[in-house]
This record gives structure tokens, sequence and C-alpha cells, in this order.
């Protein structure tokens, strides 16, 4: 099984993708990358259960979550698509991200709203639909488990995923679930030491990657398609 997904990922150089990075372990590209700091009352074993998930997936934000293949079509022509789709686009920078809960895990996500990037996902998920194989019933199941609404089913049905158009929820997560309030508080406290405000603000929308999943595999980054300007 291989699959693809659409997603934004923060400059390699930048401030926040190398702090991130040392969080999670590892880089955008798989690469290794050594904590240089412990976690504050947090075990090292504990620590690696908490970014399990995320460090799967890479830091990043999603736009289009992964998929296979439609039959038919190849890895070339969505990699090409991808690349002229990003070409008819301006970048633009996000605005302030803040660390914040979400169900029960904690991400970063812009302080207000930012239609140029909710204009941009739109666009995405609509766009590189032709691309994806329907999702069977297992996945759709899997999704309905948190509970959805109307629109969110309906969603899930058209796009194989409910937070995408009007439910978009931009995030780049962090961690997986922390139940133990005290616990995410003190997670909290650890990554704002991390990813201060400077280095959260300011940061550009610039292209878009495409990530590759390889029977299970974490996820990297294949290609990085730059907007035009």
């Amino acid at each position: 099984m291989r699959r693809y997904a659409i997603y934004y990922s923060p400059p390699e150089a930048s401030a926040l993708a190398i702090a991130a990075a040392a969080w999670l372990g590892r880089d955008a590209c798989g690469r290794r990358c050594a904590a240089k700091e412990a976690t504050g009352g947090i075990s090292e074993s504990r620590r690696a259960e908490i970014i399990a998930s995320p460090a799967h997936y890479g830091f990043h934000g999603t736009i289009k979550p992964p998929f296979p293949l439609a039959d038919g079509r190849t890895e070339a022509e969505f990699a090409t698509a991808l690349a002229e789709f990003c070409r008819r686009r301006r970048a633009f920078s996000l605005p302030l991200l803040v660390i914040s809960e979400i169900d029960d895990f904690l991400c970063l996500r812009p302080a207000e709203p930012c239609p140029p990037l909710k204009e941009l996902a739109a666009a995405a998920v609509r766009e590189f639909e032709g691309f994806r194989q329907p999702s069977p019933p297992e996945e759709l199941a899997r999704r309905r488990v948190v509970g959805l609404t109307a629109r969110q089913e309906a969603l899930l049905q058209s796009y194989g995923y409910p937070w995408v158009l009007d439910e978009f929820r931009f995030h780049l997560t962090l961690t997986g679930r922390i139940a133990d309030p005290a616990e995410r508080a003190a997670v909290t406290r650890d990554l704002a030491r991390r990813l201060p405000p400077a280095i959260r603000s300011g940061i550009p929308c610039h292209g878009l990657a495409l990530f590759v999943e390889d029977n299970g595999q974490a996820l990297t980054m294949q290609a990085n398609c730059p907007f035009s300007a």
C-alpha cells in the first residue's frame, strides 16, 4: 500500500521546522534529529508515546490527507499536477501560530483567520479529488468514531475526510492524545519553551509538499512544490 498526502510543511531551514524536528525526533524528510533537552517531569518513554503519532506523519499541516491513488492514476501524473497547481499560486504569510488543544492533543493553530490558507486548502481538496481512491468502509467507520455532524458526514462521503472546505481546521500536530489535563498542561509549558512566539510568527506559506507513505512506514516528503511568487 502506497499513500500520498498534500501537506503544508514550513521551510526546512526555518527555526520552527528545526525546533519541531527536535521535538518529534525527525524532520519532514525522515532524517533523525536528537532532542536537545528533556521534557520536564515526563519520562523519555512517556515522551516517546506522546510523540509517536505526529512523528509518524512528520511535522505538517494537512491540506489533503493520505490516500491511495485511484485506478489508472500514476505517481508521476499526480506529482506533475501538484507542481502545476502550485505554480499558479502566490505565497503568503501565516498568522501567529499558537499552541492549542484539539480533542486532547496539542498542536499549533493560527491565532486568527487566514483566508488565503482556507482558499488554498479548498482549491487543493477539489482539484485533486480525481486522484483519490474512494475510502473503504472501514476507513469511513474510523473517521466516524469521534462523532460527526451531518455536514461533516456529507464531506466524509464526498472527500473521504470530514474536516475540509467549511469544516477545515488547519493545525500542525505536536502530540497524540493526552487524556490527563495535568500532563497536557506540563507538555504545553514545555512546548512553549521550545517553540516561543518569535519562531511561530510570520511563517511563510511558499508552497505545498507531496508526502508519501509506503506500507505503513513513516510519511516523508518526496517533493516540495513552490508557488510562483
